[in-house]
């Protein structure tokens, strides 16, 4: 795999991501927004499927209409924690729980205004990048995000 096809599958990645954070902050189930069709290529993509094996595996007890849902709330931990760590990186002070909260939220959007991003509170491609960029800064150029 060459850059260019890691970069595609990444902004994939962030598409899809976007929309089942969306869901998942609006209380909704989020097994049918995951698309089967890459809006950036047209082509069929796995994701569907390889998400309900790893439902499948993780909770074999729970009820299959639930699996999925379960699935990508643990996924979604991991993502959470790791946005966390980003904030802190810039003087956030987030405890680092993996729970997408009040006040994870409230730092995105004082973060996404700070940057001059549309401040929806949830993390987009366009935040992701924002954050991957102002992290990798030297520490003394990184711009310092509060908790409000």
């Amino acid at each position: 795999m060459d850059q260019l096809q890691t970069i595609q599958i990444i902004q994939e990645l962030l598409v899809i991501w976007d929309k089942l954070q969306q869901r998942l902050l609006a209380g909704l189930p989020i097994a049918s927004a995951i698309p089967t069709t890459s809006e950036l290529t047209g082509k069929p993509i796995l994701l569907p499927a390889a998400l309900q094996a790893f439902a499948n595996t993780l909770f074999p007890l729970l009820d299959p209409a639930l699996r999925l849902d379960a699935a990508v709330s643990v996924l979604s931990a991991g993502f959470t924690y790791g946005v966390q760590r980003l904030l802190n990186m810039l003087s956030a002070n987030l405890v680092l729980d993996g729970y997408w909260g009040v006040t994870t939220t409230q730092t995105v959007k004082a973060f996404q205004a700070i940057k001059g991003l549309p401040q929806h509170g949830w993390v987009d491609e366009q935040t992701y990048l924002a954050l991957i960029s102002e992290a990798n800064r030297p520490p003394a150029e990184r711009i310092k995000v509060k908790v409000p």
